[in-house]
């Protein structure tokens, strides 16, 4: 198989990396890595993430191309370590089962607006905006917003917004603390962290059924605010009883699963071709909370 020969032998361990140094054959591998199935992709992009980190190789400023759904985007990189190619490899490949859901739900629902709360860098609103949905990208760390900017404006995306608060139960401020190195593990908190090894500033707090009495309703939410979900859901009560949207979710929180069963909602294994999921033997931590009238209709895809 091609990719095998490409990417997974002692050869390519010792020649890829010098090989994804030049913009010609960088090109090439990814228009075979975009030919690849999800599962396929995330399993090269843990091994791209390896052989990276071990080679100390510069590269110039450009742009890969993925393709997501039939759309191709153009994701920009700056001039530096070969480590800056990561980025291009995660938006196909890291948790992939989500991205392949996003495909299943878009091409067979009527999809006009999608919610990213707990955007980070903003791939899955990227990803969605190149299918021509309205985006709104909830993000707290301004340490985050360049990536999302920039890449939005280099493939002419317009059709989001960048909500520069924290999303929760109720309006106010908090505290965002986090790790500098690792701002995509990063919780909201009454209180200023204690971590001399975190930083912490104060940020506007909102409620998602207060944002819809101004903006569009989502029909698909990601949530992904790390151990917070419960809260966003609590100030989402409105949404979800009036609007019933899809909601991607990562937790294994039995207050959670409680939540959506008082809501009439299946909570589906997304890398299971939606089954049911069975919290008591299965432990996916990205899961399909969906609307039970929809649920047939999803698992019949």
């Amino acid at each position: 198989m091609i990719y095998t020969i490409l990417f997974k032998n002692r050869l390519s361990l010792y020649v890829l990396p010098y090989i994804l140094k030049y913009r010609l054959t960088r090109n090439f591998l990814f228009s075979v890595f975009n030919r690849l199935k999800f599962s396929i992709k995330e399993e090269l992009y843990y091994h791209a993430k390896e052989i990276f980190l071990k080679k100390n190789l510069q590269i110039l400023s450009g742009n890969i191309k993925i393709k997501f759904n039939g759309i191709k985007i153009s994701i920009p990189h700056d001039e530096g370590k070969l480590f800056n190619l990561g980025t291009a490899f995660s938006y196909l490949g890291h948790d992939f089962e989500v991205k392949k859901c996003y495909v299943d739900i878009v091409n067979n629902f009527n999809i006009k607006t999608f919610y990213d709360v707990g955007a980070n860098y903003g791939q899955h609103s990227i990803l969605m905006m190149s299918q021509g949905l309205n985006c709104y990208s909830f993000e707290p760390n301004k340490n985050c917003y360049s990536h999302l900017i920039k890449t939005a404006k280099y493939n002419n995306f317009s059709n989001y917004e960048l909500i520069k608060k924290a999303v929760g139960s109720k309006t106010g401020k908090v505290f965002l603390n986090f790790n500098p190195k690792e701002t995509w593990n990063g919780k909201i908190s009454k209180n200023q962290t204690a971590n001399k090894n975190e930083i912490s500033f104060e940020v506007e707090l909102i409620s998602l059924d207060n944002f819809i009495s101004k903006n569009p309703v989502p029909e698909l939410i990601k949530i992904d605010t790390e151990g917070n979900e419960i809260e966003v859901l609590a100030g989402a009560n409105s949404l979800i009883e009036n609007h019933r949207p899809f909601i991607i979710f990562e937790s294994f929180s039995d207050e959670i699963f409680n939540f959506f069963n008082r809501n009439k909602y299946n909570i589906l294994n997304i890398k299971n071709n939606y089954k049911l999921y069975n919290s008591n033997v299965e432990s996916e931590n990205n899961l399909l909370a969906c609307p039970a009238e929809k649920a047939e209709l999803l698992q019949m895809i």
